[in-house]
């Protein structure tokens, strides 16, 4: 995955973090047997991000990742994700 940073004023910081979201993107899209990545994609990676610095409280008060179960509908779900995040 080439990314072009093209006009993008990022510092060192900002640009390796930057990298990593879409390298998360893409190994979520990889991983759902996509050709692309898409938005999902992207909120999924934002999400993993945040819970592992925040101890996932983006997921809701009283969650425990260790002990939840897979969603019944997964696209609810991330829709659900994707407007708390964006």
């Amino acid at each position: 995955m080439k990314i072009c940073f093209q006009g993008l004023k990022l510092n060192y910081p900002a640009r390796v973090c930057f990298e990593l979201l879409c390298s998360l993107a893409s190994a979520h899209a990889k991983l759902m047997c996509q050709v692309e990545v898409t938005v999902q994609d992207a909120v999924v990676a934002v999400t993993v991000m945040e819970s592992s610095m925040q101890g996932a409280t983006l997921l809701g008060a009283g969650v425990n990742v260790l002990h939840s179960a897979f969603p019944k509908d997964p696209n609810r779900e991330y829709s659900t994700q994707g407007m708390l995040l964006l």
